[in-house]
């Protein structure tokens, strides 16, 4: 289903670029909006970013405003490090501002890249400037991940399934234990409105939102029940079992190609929306509103038309 991107207009002293892929990621979306709180200039997203740039796109938004504008990384500091946002591939020594710039065995570490440290070594900012996933920047000090009953600062400090709770790492909480999100609560149970965790209801259990209830099963009239049939009564497509689509609040199949739709998801698999019409993919010549009109190889001109690439 076809989702309408977001773009801004380019007219920034500094601009921040995302490149990437085809669709839109909303963690680079994300960054754009922070960037722009923090600094008042306007920033320009392109139509998606990758997973690298999702990467960088994190880091980002986990550095201050503050430090967005003023920093101590020399001549790398504030709106000077925006050329360098998505550069890749420095080598060792060379003058960084993120450790996306860095070479995949490298950090930056005191804007410059740097081998990435070992255990016990200290001088790190964050656990990516620690050499391996087992590792946690604690302190200012790569060290092994804490285990249960030792001290954290957050999550990405404690073992595998572990959690973070009140500064110790712990086992995540079971059917009435304490929690702030689900996150908190062991596999197979929800962090309730309560802020207690809640064993996910089978068909029949109580439930306030489709999140309360166990795999594949909706949150019905108030009660978990399994995925609706075709001919039964819906609310959204979510209702309906796999295949079907909530049109006039009765499931039934997707549309196939002269059907009426809303969008593509009312369609049948290889089918688009067209003029609220199921259609196949228009040919070369044919009229298109976009790209994801045209059949492979096409790409919609400014005219209107299906043309080749």
């Amino acid at each position: 289903m076809r989702r309408s991107l977001r773009v801004l207009p380019v007219m920034a002293v500094a601009t921040l670029l995302f490149t990437g892929c085809e669709r839109q990621s909303p963690l680079c979306a994300e960054a754009v909006d922070y960037y722009e709180l923090c600094t008042g200039q306007v920033a320009t997203a392109p139509s998606s970013c990758g997973a690298s740039e999702q990467a960088a796109a994190s880091e980002l938004m986990a550095t201050g405003c503050d430090a967005l504008l003023v920093s101590d990384k020399s001549d790398l500091s504030g709106l000077a490090c925006l050329p360098h946002f998505l550069q890749k591939g420095y080598g060792d020594g060379s003058k960084c501002c993120w450790n996306y710039n860095c070479d995949g065995s490298l950090a930056c570490i005191g804007s410059r890249c740097k081998a990435k440290l070992v255990d016990g070594q200290r001088g790190c900012d964050n656990q990516f400037d620690c050499a391996g996933y087992d590792l946690t920047c604690f302190e200012g000090k790569c060290e092994a991940k804490h285990k249960a009953g030792e001290a954290c600062a957050d999550y990405v400090d404690c073992e595998s399934r572990l959690i973070c709770w009140d500064s110790i790492c712990e086992q995540p909480h079971g059917a009435g234990g304490v929690c702030t999100n689900g996150g908190d609560c062991e596999i197979g149970t929800f962090c309730n409105p309560d802020k207690r965790c809640q064993i996910l209801g089978d068909v029949g259990a109580s439930c306030e939102s489709w999140a309360d209830c166990d795999s594949f099963k909706i949150c019905w009239n108030g009660t978990c029940q399994n995925q609706r049939a075709d001919g039964d009564s819906c609310g959204s497509d979510h209702d309906c079992d796999g295949g079907l689509i909530c049109w006039d609040s009765v499931c039934e199949p997707e549309h196939q190609a002269g059907g009426a739709c809303r969008n593509w998801a009312d369609c049948d698999m290889g089918l688009i929306c067209f003029d609220s019409v199921c259609a196949s993919r228009h040919g070369e010549g044919e009229v298109c509103n976009d790209r994801f009109d045209c059949d492979s190889g096409l790409d919609c001109s400014d005219a209107g038309l299906c043309v080749k690439r």
